[in-house]
């Protein structure tokens, strides 16, 4: 039983990957730019 679950989990996983390989490929929204402003010294 637990080897039969883990094949269905790797096929799972392999799919799962497919699928964000082509969303990666297909979805191009640009550069997302930020700043992040935070004091360490002063915990703000």
């Amino acid at each position: 039983m637990l080897a039969t679950d883990l094949e269905q989990l790797e096929e799972n996983m392999e799919q799962n990957e497919k699928e964000q390989a082509e969303e990666k490929e297909e979805v191009k929204l640009g550069r997302l730019q930020y700043k992040l402003d935070y004091d360490f010294q002063q915990n703000q």
